[in-house]
């Protein structure tokens, strides 16, 4: 690749070439030197500034900086003037995805493939995003077309397993787990996958046999180590998960990640106090890092503590008014007790501090949609928790409540039909879900979503609206 880049800069320097420049950029961007890539894309829309590669160049730029309004504003930019550019189409679906725009994204994606049926990274994305949506035939359909063109593409194999783990075909998928073992027996993926495979069908001390393989092969890897953990303790190894947890944190004792699972491990295992304090010291390393802080309002409302911990928490942001974390744990303790104007004051406070605070970002989103507030305001939230922590299902149910809220009933499924899968025992998300389920006209599934919120909770926010539908729908 170094030869490549070389060559390429003589013949730029000899010969002024704008093609050579934009093969560069590409290098550039594939081996992630977004940084030396910037320069390069500038020159090009120098020469030419209405040069449309150069435009594309400058969204994946975009795009690797997380400035999704910007990449999304190029990209449609370029496919608005040449909607055959295929490259193009697909970052412009890979965007709309970021931005939470999933079924959008997966139809730009799809025109991509149609344009270009050999593109594999295309491929390989449109069968992740079908697979996440809850539709793995199509994930199939796309792993088959990579593996027609190169039987040895190993994220081809994983999703055509995946694709039959999803459907509950454990033979097939483990026939193909089992075979990248022994062709790549010093790759973890093979034994993680075959951990997962018998975690789901119900067989926790095999498949902490084959997580504890996936770690010694790459120690570092914290999804492994995860589900070690937690698949011991199903197992009634519960010491031996303890000591696994105990010598990973003493490794990295500053990594937020171990302590948010230390808080996890703890809390499972009946020690709230203790899972308190370590989700306490993951928000002391990491204060924009969002999962300790749900984990903390789970505690919090178990014990009925919110008063004690508003009075704990004021005074902290008393001592210093800059303290991030304790400015979002507030305002999710006053959120719990129905103080929604003071919780969404301490949200926009977080916000002042720390622009791209996914939780502040998103509960004030949830706030101003179920309270009557400016819906585009509420979006423009509900987007930024999204791009910060886009992985994370309660950000993307609020995204999808929020375009529900507007109406935008196709945008809204897909995000909250995913929350709601990963969320069972969430009232408000099965609510949401209901609510969508049912503007897609599919009353009797609508019917059981609904009902499966009220018997979680009869008296969640919302209960009252649930009722109501589920009468209509009678």
């Amino acid at each position: 690749m170094e030869d490549s880049e070389k060559e390429l800069n003589a013949v730029i320097k000899e010969m002024n070439s704008q093609k050579a420049r934009k093969v560069l950029a590409e290098i550039k961007l594939e081996t992630g030197k977004v940084a030396e890539a910037k320069p390069i894309v500038d020159q090009i829309l120098k020469e030419n500034d209405k040069d449309l590669d150069g435009k594309y160049l400058k969204g994946r730029i975009a795009l690797a900086e997380k400035r999704l309004d910007d990449a999304k504003a190029l990209f449609g930019e370029v496919v608005k003037q040449d909607a055959g550019m295929a490259r193009a189409r697909l970052y412009n679906g890979l965007t709309d995805i970021q931005l939470g725009q999933i079924e959008v994204g997966r139809k730009e994606i799809d025109e991509a493939v149609k344009l270009d049926p050999s593109n594999a990274r295309a491929q390989l994305l449109l069968g992740e995003v079908s697979l996440r949506m809850g539709a793995p035939a199509a994930a199939e359909k796309a792993a088959l077309e990579v593996l027609r063109r190169n039987p040895s593409n190993v994220l081809a194999a994983v999703l055509l397993a995946d694709s039959f783990l999803a459907r509950k075909e454990w033979q097939k998928a483990e026939q193909i787990y089992l075979a990248m073992i022994k062709q790549l027996p010093n790759n973890p993926v093979g034994y993680l996958k075959m951990g997962l495979s018998r975690k789901l069908q119900g067989k926790p001390g095999e498949a902490a046999g084959y997580f504890a393989q996936a770690v010694e092969k790459n120690p570092k890897d914290l999804t492994a180590i995860n589900e070690y953990i937690f698949v011991l303790a199903a197992a009634k190894d519960v010491a031996k998960a303890k000591k696994v947890l105990d010598e990973t944190v003493a490794k990295e004792p500053k990594n937020p990640l171990l302590w948010d699972m230390v808080g996890r491990f703890e809390l499972a295992s009946g020690k709230p106090a203790e899972a308190e304090a370590a989700f306490l010291k993951s928000i002391e390393l990491a204060p924009d890092f969002t999962a300790p802080y749900y984990q903390l309002g789970v505690i919090y409302a178990a014990q009925k503590k919110f008063p004690e911990a508003e009075a704990r928490l004021a005074k902290v942001i008393e001592k210093n008014d800059k303290n991030v974390g304790a400015h979002v744990l507030l305002g999710m303790v006053l959120n719990s007790q129905g103080k929604i104007d003071a919780a969404n004051k301490e949200y926009r406070k977080v916000l002042s501090l720390s622009p791209k605070n996914a939780l502040a970002a998103n509960n004030l989103a949830s706030n101003l949609a179920d309270g009557g507030g400016n819906l585009d305001e509420a979006l423009k939230f509900a987007q930024v928790a999204r791009e910060a922590a886009p992985e994370e299902p309660s950000v993307g149910d609020t995204l999808g409540w929020v375009y529900y809220k507007k109406g935008l009933f196709e945008s809204a499924y897909p995000l909250i039909a995913d929350a709601a899968g990963k969320l069972k025992n969430n009232p408000s998300v099965r609510y949401h879900h209901g609510m969508v389920l049912a503007k897609k006209g599919k009353n009797k599934e609508a019917a059981a979503e609904l009902k499966a919120a009220l018997s979680l909770d009869p008296k969640f926010p919302g209960a009252d609206d649930a009722k109501k539908a589920l009468e209509s729908l009678k």
